[in-house]
C-alpha cells in the first residue's frame, strides 16, 4: 500500500505523524507538497527514496503539523513505517514515539526541551524544532568556514555561541589543532547538562576535551568582556537569523553596536560566522558598516537535501 488517507482521528495529532513519518519536523527533504508558507518537505530520514511527503507550517529549522492541512490532503507513507487505514489504525510497521528527555525555560519564559525518537535527538523551543541529529550539515559548515586554515597557528582561540547538540564544536575541534583554546558560551545550564549526560554519545564527551572551556552565560556578555583582538574565529548559532530571534535579547548582537563588539573581539584577519535559517541579504550591509567584509554561503540542512535552504554568513575583519 503506497497511499493512505489521513485518519480523521489522527489529523493534527503530532505524535501519530511523528512516528509514522520518521522525523515529523525535519525540513528540506524531497519534493514540496504545497506551495507558500504551508509548504513542507520530506523528512531527512526519508528523502533518500523521496516517497514520504507531508504538510506543515514553517517554523525555524523545521515546522509544526497543520491540522487544517492534514484534514484535506492525502499522504504518501513508506510501507515499512505503517500507513493509516482511514480509521485511525496503522497497517504494517509501527510507531515509535517521541520521548521528552528534558525541559527547561529560557529567560524569556519559552519552553526549551530535548526529545528522542528512534535513536535521534531533537531540541525544540515551544514545541517547534530548532535542531536535530538528523540535520547537521549547516552546523558543521558554521565551523568549517571560519576555522579552516587555523590548524598549526600559535595561540589559536575561538568562540562558539550556542552549544546545541555539539556539532559545530565537533567540527571546530577537528580543524583547530591540539593547542587551540575553544570557548563555548551556552545560555542554559540545562543544555550543558543534557550534553554531558543524555547526549554523551552524540558530542557530549567533547566537553571533556582539554581544549574546551564551557561558559554558562550570554555569548554577548562573553564578547564584551573578551577585550580587543581576542579571537581567531567566532561562530554564532543562537537564533534563526539576524531578524528572527530565539530570545528577544539576542537582537543586540545584530545591531550596529553588537556587530562592533564582535569586530573588536576578532583578531585582524579573524572571521565570524552567523547561522541563518533563510537568506537575509541586508545583513551584509550591516556587516560592512561594522568594518566586516561579509559573504553569504548557502547551506543544506542535511547531505541528501535537494536545496540549500539555509545561509551561513561569514565575515572577516580587515588587517
Amino acid at each position: 500500500m503506497e497511499v493512505g488517507e489521513v485518519a480523521p482521528a489522527a489529523a493534527g495529532d503530532e505524535d501519530f505523524f511523528a512516528g509514522t513519518l520518521c522525523a515529523l519536523e525535519e525540513a528540506d527533504g524531497a519534493a514540496t507538497l504545497a506551495g507558500g508558507d504551508g509548504a513542507h518537505e520530506a523528512c531527512g530520514a526519508c528523502a533518500e527514496d523521496e516517497d514520504v511527503v507531508y504538510g506543515s507550517e514553517r517554523g525555524g529549522h523545521g515546522g509544526r503539523l497543520s491540522a487544517d492541512y492534514t484534514d484535506s490532503r492525502r499522504f504518501f507513507f513508506r510501507e515499512d513505517l505503517g500507513v493509516s487505514n482511514g480509521e485511525g489504525k496503522l497497517l504494517g510497521g509501527g510507531v515509535k514515539p517521541f520521548r521528552k528527555l528534558g525541559e527547561t525555560r529560557t529567560p524569556d519564559g519559552a519552553v526549551f526541551s530535548l526529545h528522542e525518537h528512534d535513536g535521534e535527538f531533537f531540541l525544540k523551543l515551544n514545541g517547534r524544532q530548532l535542531m536535530s541529529t538528523t540535520a547537521t550539515t549547516s552546523e558543521l559548515m558554521l565551523a568549517q568556514l571560519p576555522c579552516d586554515g587555523l590548524r598549526g597557528r600559535a595561540d589559536t582561540r575561538v568562540l562558539i555561541g550556542g552549544l546545541g547538540l555539539g556539532f559545530s564544536l565537533q567540527r571546530t575541534l577537528e580543524l583547530v589543532g591540539r593547542h587551540a583554546r575553544v570557548e563555548v558560551a551556552e545560555l542554559l545550564p540545562e543544555v550543558v547538562g543534557w550534553n554531558r549526560e543524555l547526549l554523551r554519545g552524540v558530542n557530549g564527551r567533547l566537553l571533556e576535551d582539554r581544549r574546551v572551556e564551557v561558559i554558562t552565560g550570554d555569548v554577548y556578555d562573553v564578547l564584551r568582556k573578551a577585550g580587543a583582538e581576542a579571537y581567531d574565529a567566532i561562530m554564532l548559532d543562537v537564533d534563526n537569523g539576524p531578524t528572527s530571534m530565539v530570545q528577544a535579547g539576542n537582537a543586540r548582537i545584530y545591531r550596529r553596536r553588537g556587530l562592533g563588539v564582535i569586530a573588536q573581539a576578532l583578531k585582524k584577519g579573524g572571521k565570524v560566522a552567523f547561522w541563518s535559517a533563510v537568506a537575509e541579504p541586508e545583513f551584509l550591509h550591516d556587516l560592512a558598516r561594522a568594518g566586516l567584509r561579509g559573504e553569504g554561503y548557502p547551506a543544506k540542512s542535511h547531505d541528501r537535501a535537494k536545496r540549500e535552504a539555509h545561509v551561513i554568513y561569514l565575515a572577516e575583519r580587515g588587517g
